[in-house]
């Protein structure tokens, strides 16, 4: 957001739109929240079937699903980023801040955040607790 302001006020001298940061807020929840799940699924399935919830798992997950996760980044942002070939200024700035922002979620979504949070927990990240409610005799 910060970047897309700098943008369109310095060099096309245009006030960002007012609902931008709650239309880029909610595409990246989105967007982050599916590239996210992509990359549990994998660390999951690495450290209960192989046995590697150390660092050396978390690794192979992320050079599996990193590069998925980046390619699929790389289509949004291209479907976000035809929006900056419209004729309307509004777009233009949609566009370039969802561009910019896909990017920045997959990275961090495939490399940043979660792979260190995920090495450093290890099996317990994966511990599931089984609800079994008392039936009513």
């Amino acid at each position: 957001m910060v970047f897309t302001g700098f943008i369109f006020n310095k060099i096309f001298s245009t006030p960002v739109l007012w609902f931008l940061p709650q239309v880029v807020f909610t595409a990246m929840l989105g967007v982050g929240m599916d590239y996210n799940s992509f990359y549990m699924a994998r660390a999951r399935e690495i450290c209960l079937v192989d046995g590697e919830c150390n660092a050396r798992g978390v690794a192979r997950a992320s050079s599996i699903v990193g590069k998925l996760i980046i390619g699929l980044a790389m289509v949004m942002a291209a479907a976000f980023g035809s929006l900056v070939l419209s004729s309307s200024i509004g777009l233009k700035e949609i566009g370039f801040s969802l561009l910019t922002s896909v990017l920045l979620v997959a990275s961090a979504a495939s490399y940043l955040v979660a792979p260190p949070i995920i090495s450093r927990v290890g099996r317990r990240m994966w511990r599931r607790k089984i609800y079994t409610p008392s039936l009513p005799r």
